[in-house]
């Protein structure tokens, strides 16, 4: 498994989130934006982000 770490830009931060998340976090959804642009997937153990399609929880 291999880990990136992404720059942000201002492209990504202008970026409609395809699927919304509930919990509204601003900066939660900055990471998924990132994470859907450059085809991705979030490594994240937050639970308020698990349910979204694009975030990965490690074992």
């Amino acid at each position: 498994m291999g880990l990136d770490i992404l720059p942000l830009n201002a492209e990504t931060a202008a970026a409609p989130l395809h699927i919304p998340i509930a919990h509204k976090d601003p900066f939660d959804e900055l990471l998924l934006v990132q994470a859907q642009q450059s085809g991705a997937r979030l490594l994240t153990r937050d639970r308020a982000m698990l349910e979204h399609p694009l975030t990965y929880q490690p074992l």
